[in-house]
C-alpha cells in the first residue's frame, strides 16, 4: 500500500519540479534565440549530449554548478528570485 503525501511533501516536489521544469524553458529559448544546438553546446560545456539532453526531460535533477556552468557557456548569468507562491 502507497503511502499518501503529505501536503508539505507534495507542495516541495512540486515546487523543485516547477523550478527545473522553468529551467529547462530557459534554457530551451536562449538555445532556439542564438541557434546553437545540443552539439554546439556539448561543445561549449564539455558536457556529453547525452547529459544534456537528459537534462532536458521529465525527471532531471541538475545541481546549481550544471546549471550555472551551461548558463555561463551561454554567455548568460543565472539569477535566482523567490515569489510568493499563488494561493498562500
Amino acid at each position: 500500500m502507497k503511502a499518501k503525501l503529505s501536503d508539505v511533501d507534495a507542495a516541495r516536489i512540486e515546487a523543485e519540479e516547477n523550478l527545473v521544469i522553468d529551467m529547462q524553458f530557459l534554457l530551451q529559448g536562449v538555445l532556439n534565440k542564438k541557434k546553437i544546438s545540443l552539439c554546439e553546446l556539448s561543445c561549449r560545456t564539455g558536457f556529453s549530449m547525452t547529459r544534456l539532453s537528459n537534462l532536458m526531460k521529465a525527471g532531471a535533477d541538475p545541481s546549481l554548478k550544471t546549471v550555472a556552468a551551461i548558463f555561463a557557456a551561454l554567455g548568460k548569468k543565472v539569477v535566482i528570485s523567490a515569489k510568493r507562491r499563488s494561493g498562500r
